[in-house]
């Protein structure tokens, strides 16, 4: 038999042996054949097959079946679009902790999707999912440590979320940390930047206070970039498809 059809067949057993799982009631194989579903391996493509399943995982408290049914309601696959249901959805999957949920429901407080825009509360977000190294998350967490968006503007904290971004392969990170922080002392070489549980800097995090005006032009063409670089960046996490990978 050729590998291509080979392959195909080995797809089609996962797929039949989680359909009967699934149809136990099995909350795994449900979230399962949401993702074959949804991505169409293993599974014609089938979005609105997809939310069914998901939503038969997400009833019995499946987390990474919440976070897929938040990213189906802000893009309106499958289902209609509706931020609030999507932050509905995302919070649920947050609450037990899934990295991923946290970081849409940070982007979701801070551009005022479905819920009241809360740029503290985006950081807070961001930050429970940087503790457990969602690099992504360090990444918007630093630039917003970098600007005092939500948060007092650290710059040894932001450019120690971005190093540990960066070192996780976030090109973005790379290129910013390369940019804005070259001239902070580097840490210990061969030590890895860890992100506390409680703070990235060990350190309470705390309402920003009110911005106040930068003197140097440097400093506001820098601030001005690195805006606009988070702005774009939340606007893109919210119709990314980045959940689905972390669903099984």
């Amino acid at each position: 038999m050729p590998k291509d059809a080979q392959a195909a067949d080995g797809r089609n057993q996962d797929f039949a042996r989680a359909q009967k799982a699934a149809e136990r009631g099995n909350a795994g194989a449900q979230a399962a054949l949401g993702w074959m579903c949804a991505t169409g391996h293993g599974a014609p493509q089938d979005d609105a097959k997809a939310a069914q399943w998901f939503q038969k995982a997400a009833a019995q408290g499946h987390a990474g079946a919440q976070a897929a049914l938040g990213w189906m309601s802000a893009t309106g696959r499958g289902v209609p679009q509706d931020d609030a249901e999507a932050a509905q959805w995302f919070q649920k999957a947050a609450a037990q902790g899934h990295a991923g949920a946290q970081n849409r429901l940070g982007a979701m407080y801070f551009g005022g999707y479905g819920v009241p825009k809360d740029e503290s509360k985006a950081a807070g977000w961001f930050q429970k999912a940087a503790a457990q190294g969602y690099a992504k998350a360090q990444y918007r967490l630093g630039l917003m440590y970098l600007l005092g968006r939500g948060v007092i503007r650290d710059r040894r904290t932001g450019c120690d979320l971005l190093r540990a971004s960066a070192r996780q392969g976030t090109e973005k990170a790379i290129e910013l940390h390369k940019k804005y922080c070259a001239a902070e002392k580097a840490d210990t070489p061969g030590k890895k930047v860890m992100v506390s549980k409680s703070d990235p800097g060990k350190r309470p995090l705390q309402a920003a206070p009110p911005p106040k005006a930068d003197s140097s032009q440097a400093d506001l063409e820098s601030r001005a970039e690195l805006e606009k670089r988070l702005k774009d960046d939340i606007k893109r996490l919210i119709t990314s498809s980045e959940l689905l990978g972390a669903v099984r």
